[in-house]
């Protein structure tokens, strides 16, 4: 059976530690999110990958402190859009959470 994805929440959000990964993206549509549930600093962690799977960074402790959860029992996927320039360290993203059904 095909998936159905629902919009729920639009949330502001940052992927951070830009600074120590190489992955770079064009277009939004170009990322994706990845639970790391094993990373030794932060068990919810989400890590950021572009198109070309070379890691961008990580989504921020609090928004992946809450979705972590619902993207570990596969309730949710995300999507999100650039909304400003980055400082070199993290950049501003409006995370689209859609609730996935069957």
């Amino acid at each position: 059976m095909k998936k159905k994805y629902k919009l729920i929440e639009e949330r502001e959000a940052e992927i951070v530690g830009i600074n120590h990964y190489e992955g770079e993206f064009a277009d939004d549509r170009d990322i994706r999110f990845l639970r790391e549930p094993d990373n030794q600093y932060d068990p919810n962690a989400v890590k950021i990958m572009n198109a070309n799977k070379e890691q961008i960074g990580y989504l921020d402790r609090k928004s992946a402190k809450a979705l972590a959860p619902l993207m570990d029992e596969k309730k949710i996927k995300l999507r999100c859009e650039v909304v400003g320039q980055g400082d070199g360290y993290c950049i501003p993203v409006r995370l689209k959470i859609y609730k996935v059904s069957t």
